[in-house]
């Protein structure tokens, strides 16, 4: 692992003598990392507050962003610092969809939306590039550089009103089947996209190629099965909607009540329903210890947003790379891996039916 270091006018100050780390990258999101560094070097102790940090391995670029925390420790005058932080996505998710960017924040129409259609990569392009990047206000403008690509992707929507920004773009990138992320050219950050490699047939990880260490995947029972939305009104004459859902082999019924006065239409009420019972459903989980071979070696052979294969004991996974956690140490490299349909605990409801499917493979192996 190789850490270079910026200052906050991105100009190249050196390379960190880092001891280990671990960092989190994730599709379409922001990415974290956590550095340890002998923090008796001259070089060291010059990152501060604002810097940005580049972390390379190999040649390729893994994330560049800054330090969201600088800790400095020292025991009989050796001194080590922890740079902790997040990618350069952070800009995206910091801020909210406005209705009309080149407006003031406070000039909006009262009932405005942000409005686009057409190919994912056009729509995402123009959001980004007029909500933080080049044509952006001032007051809002990050230091990066929208890239003017192409128009891939299938076609999408978008009618937004102080929404989160990455979230937003994140929808629509799911949507139109694209991926976008933040890299550094240069004395540049730059926001790219492009399209996920089918590599399913080039790339199959399995413990029998010995390329998966070890693997565990669980189920949670739902949390919510029904909704009492309580709109406007007093007493009996209160607005009352009963919704249900999120039918289970775990036996769970469980109510819950919902306030909200500040509507009375039947159909907000059966939404914000619909939306709790989707906060309340059964949600999985699935975590891959790999083992990097010769030519299956994540960053290098295939990268986040790409299709690879997964064997799981008698079940198969084809999907998409959607995180990988790296830890650099003195025992060199690990490497933990999601792959699936959806991304981190927020969206853990969408790996139920991939662990269902895995625990049945698992049953007719073992009745057979």
């Amino acid at each position: 692992m190789e850490v270079r270091i910026y200052s906050p006018d991105f100009r190249p100050r050196g390379v960190l003598p880092v001891l280990g780390g671990t960092v989190v990258l994730r599709h379409n999101n922001v990415s974290t990392f956590s550095i340890d560094v002998n923090g008796n070097s001259p070089l060291a102790d010059r990152m501060d507050t604002g810097w940005h940090i580049g972390l390379y391995e190999d040649g390729v670029q893994h994330l560049t962003g800054m330090p969201d925390a600088i800790t400095r420790r020292s025991q009989r005058g050796v001194t080590d610092i922890t740079l902790s932080g997040r990618s350069h996505m952070r800009w995206l998710a910091d801020m909210i969809t406005i209705p009309t960017p080149a407006a003031g924040i406070t000039a909006q129409g009262a009932t405005s939306h942000y409005k686009a259609s057409g190919p994912a990569e056009t729509v995402i392009r123009n959001l980004i590039r007029t909500h933080v990047g080049q044509s952006a206000r001032s007051e809002h403008r990050r230091p990066i550089i929208v890239d003017a690509r192409g128009d891939r992707g299938s076609s999408v929507k978008i009618n937004s009103r102080f929404q989160n920004l990455l979230d937003e773009a994140r929808t629509l990138a799911t949507l139109g089947g694209t991926r976008f992320f933040t890299r550094m050219e240069g004395t540049q950050v730059r926001f790219s996209q492009g399209v996920g490699m089918d590599l399913s047939r080039a790339v199959r990880l399995s413990e029998v190629n010995g390329a998966v260490e070890s693997w565990e995947y669980s189920l949670k029972a739902p949390t919510v099965t029904d909704v009492l939305v309580a709109g406007q009104g007093e007493g009996t004459a209160r607005t009352l909607r009963h919704v249900t859902g999120n039918p289970n082999a775990w036996g769970v019924r469980a109510l819950v009540f919902q306030d909200r006065r500040d509507t009375d239409e039947a159909a907000e009420l059966d939404q914000a329903g619909r939306e709790t019972l989707e906060d309340g459903q059964e949600t999985a989980s699935i975590t891959l210890d790999l083992i990097d071979l010769p030519r299956l070696r994540f960053g290098r052979d295939f990268l986040l947003g790409d299709t690879i294969t997964v064997q799981v004991g008698a079940g198969t996974i084809t999907d998409v790379v959607q995180s990988a956690e790296i830890t650099w140490g003195a025992d060199g490299r690990s490497v933990k891996l999601q792959v699936g349909p959806t991304q981190d605990e927020m969206d853990a409801p969408g790996w139920v039916k991939v662990v269902h499917r895995l625990r049945t493979s698992q049953q007719i192996l073992h009745t057979t």
